[in-house]
C-alpha cells in the first residue's frame, strides 16, 4: 500500500506538496538485500503528478523534473543506476525535444530527441575526444563527420 504525506483534496485524493511513498519491492531470493520502495516527492493534483517532482525508483534510477498528467513533461533530468544521464525536454514520458546525454561510459551527444530516440541535427563525443556530427534521414542513412583532437577529419554517409 502506497502512504502520502501530505494534504488531500474534497474525494480524499493526495492534493498539493508531499511524499508519496509506493511499497518495496519484492526480493527475488533470500540473499537479497532489502530495497526501498519507489518514492515521490513534489506535487498532485488530485491524485496526479503536476508541477514539479522528483521520482525516485527502487533501482535508484531517480527523474528531476516538471510532469503534466502524471507523466514526465517539459524540463528534466532522468539519472540512471550505471550512471548515464538525461537532461533536456519530455514530451509523455519520452525524450522529446533538445537534450543532452552522457552515456555509463563517458560518451555524450547534444542535440534532438523524438519520441525517445535521437532524431535529427545532433553533435556525438566520444570518451576518446572524437566529435560525430550526425544527420539523420528518414531512411536512416547518417552523414558523419569524424575528427580527432589534432583536428584531422574524415566525413561520409554511414
Amino acid at each position: 500500500m502506497q502512504t502520502w504525506s501530505g494534504t488531500f483534496d474534497e474525494e480524499g485524493k493526495p492534493h498539493g506538496q508531499g511524499t508519496l511513498t509506493y511499497p518495496a519491492p519484492a526480493k527475488k531470493d533470500e540473499e537479497e538485500e532489502a530495497k526501498p520502495g519507489d518514492k515521490f516527492e513534489g506535487n498532485l493534483i488530485h491524485g496526479q503528478r503536476e508541477g514539479k517532482g522528483k521520482y525516485t525508483w527502487s533501482n535508484g534510477c531517480y527523474y528531476d523534473g516538471d510532469y503534466k498528467n502524471h507523466m514526465r513533461h517539459g524540463n528534466g533530468t532522468l539519472t540512471l543506476p550505471d550512471k548515464g544521464r538525461y537532461e533536456g525536454d519530455w514530451s509523455e514520458n519520452k525524450m522529446h525535444g533538445q537534450g543532452f546525454y552522457t552515456y555509463a561510459n563517458g560518451d555524450m551527444y547534444t542535440g534532438s530527441f523524438q519520441q525517445g530516440v535521437k532524431h535529427g541535427q545532433g553533435s556525438y563525443y566520444f570518451k576518446l575526444t572524437y566529435e560525430r556530427t550526425c544527420s539523420q534521414q528518414l531512411s536512416r542513412d547518417m552523414a558523419s563527420k569524424y575528427m580527432d583532437a589534432s583536428g584531422s577529419s574524415q566525413s561520409g554517409t554511414w
